[in-house]
């Protein structure tokens, strides 16, 4: 009698083992198409597939949908609104409406982000968040299953790499460049290294929002430096932000993807404004090739304001999209090892960028070679109280990731 008994539960501890096996081999979401990377792009290919009546599933590592479309690119740019149609334009109808307008291309990032939000409800489409891939499982050269770092495990027919990055693409085994290929390698011109114009020490008169007739704004100044610790004296080593090399010749290949930032939504509204404070690193002496810029400026001529460092666009609301220019956000050479680390090191880049970030407005705010201009309308703006309130800094958690696929 007990071989008997020992024998069932034997037997039934087998079937449960067998059915856990089983059920262990099916993935937790099986769907039509599953879209990895909640970007704009992410975000209309999601809805769009659920329309068409298929069962979509849209995998977002952060916890934003709509990517830099509501993560602080808020000027849009744009030519004729006429221009606009499709689902883009549908988007800026639908932002248009939360501010009582037919249509809206200049707009806050919570407001872009309530409208994704709502486009993808609407669609009834699936929402992971917070969740990056770990690896992919293909059957020849199909993607057949993604797994994230949780475990969590996606089949789909087909899958779309929605990211900045092509992640997707990249842990499928696609190939990839990380240069800018030489003119030679595609007979082409207009590729590799590109040399428009020398640096100009007298740049000329430019209009009320920096621009001269040209259409080359105040952001893109240019002007000769010297980039020793010592001037004149390369002995002495490279200034902070300076790279060795030499700038190599047109048409060559080009090193590196293009720098990234940290675009900024900032306001001088004093009830919604957080100040936005030095990292705990600071160090003037990194940005001692800024006071040179400025020393060299000065010298030329240059009226000197917040237009020299920073392209800013209004916005509704008391608000303006903070850009780069030619010392601005854009962190050159802080990119190098971006594109090929792990979700972990990405993070210390990410907080690289925004230390750079906060340093440089810090810098510009109260170090006494800038210009009392420049100083006193920085410290007007900061960020905002009331965008990104989910790590109550203002500021969003990923960087402006330029053309990196």
């Amino acid at each position: 009698m007990l071989r008997q008994i020992l024998t069932l539960v034997a037997a039934v501890c087998g079937f449960l083992f067998s059915f856990q096996d089983l059920t262990a081999a099916e993935p937790e979401h099986a769907v039509d198409i599953c879209i990895y990377g909640g970007t704009s792009g992410g975000v209309v290919a999601a809805v769009k597939a659920a329309r068409m009546g298929k069962q979509a599933l849209l995998i977002e590592p952060g916890q934003h949908l709509g990517g830099m479309s509501s993560g602080v690119l808020s000027y849009s740019d744009m030519g004729k609104a006429a221009t606009v149609a499709g689902m883009s334009r549908e988007f800026y109808q639908q932002v248009g409406r939360k501010y009582n307008k037919p249509l809206e291309t200049q707009l806050e990032p919570h407001v872009a982000e309530q409208v994704f939000d709502e486009m993808i409800k609407e669609a009834g489409v699936t929402v992971l968040k917070g969740e990056h891939i770990a690896q992919v499982h293909k059957q020849g050269p199909r993607i057949v299953e993604l797994e994230t770092h949780k475990g969590k495990r996606i089949g789909a027919k087909m899958f779309i790499d929605a990211t900045y990055e092509g992640d997707l693409l990249a842990a499928a085994g696609v190939s990839y460049s990380l240069i800018r290929e030489a003119n030679a390698q595609y007979n082409e011109t207009l590729n590799g290294i590109q040399f428009h114009e020398i640096p100009q020490v007298q740049f000329g008169k430019v209009n009320a929002i920096g621009r001269r007739k040209d259409r080359r704004g105040l952001w893109d100044r240019s002007i000769p430096l010297d980039p020793y610790r010592i001037p004149g004296k390369p002995e002495s080593g490279l200034l902070p932000l300076i790279e060795e090399g030499t700038l190599g010749t047109n048409g060559e290949a080009a090193p590196g993807v293009q720098a990234y930032c940290f675009r900024l939504c900032v306001t001088d509204q004093p009830e919604n404004r957080i100040p936005i404070k030095a990292p705990d690193n600071y160090d003037p002496a990194r940005f001692e090739i800024v006071a040179r810029y400025i020393q060299a400026c000065e010298k030329a001529g240059d009226q000197m304001d917040l237009r020299w460092f920073t392209k800013h666009d209004a916005l509704p609301n008391g608000k303006f999209d903070f850009n780069t220019a030619y010392f601005g956000l854009n962190y050159v050479g802080g990119n190098k090892d971006y594109s090929e680390s792990s979700h972990a090191e990405r993070q210390k880049i990410i907080k690289e960028h925004e230390n750079y970030a906060r340093g440089l407005f810090h810098f510009l705010a109260t170090d006494k070679r800038v210009p009392a201009k420049v100083s006193q309308q920085i410290r007007r703006y900061g960020l905002c109280k009331d965008e990104f309130t989910d790590n109550g800094a203002g500021l969003i958690s990923f960087i402006f990731v330029n053309l990196d696929a």
